[in-house]
């Protein structure tokens, strides 16, 4: 059995979609903004915590710009 907050994060999901699908822009009302085309347009989705990530600083993926 799913818990609220992951009943909450299904529904926001669902959301994202709907709005990508019906307008080529997963954005919508209320919802936390999703940016596109950075390095930030990424979003961590989790139960009660869905917010703009910057994946690659969060992982230290930074070395492997140093390779050539």
């Amino acid at each position: 059995m799913k818990t609220q907050p992951q009943q909450d994060l299904a529904a926001s999901m669902i959301a994202y979609w709907t709005a990508f699908a019906r307008t080529g822009d997963p954005n919508h009302a209320g919802a936390p903004r999703w940016a596109a085309g950075t390095a930030h347009g990424r979003l961590q989705l989790v139960p009660n915590q869905i917010r703009p990530v910057d994946a690659a600083a969060e992982h230290q993926c930074g070395f492997w710009s140093t390779i050539r």
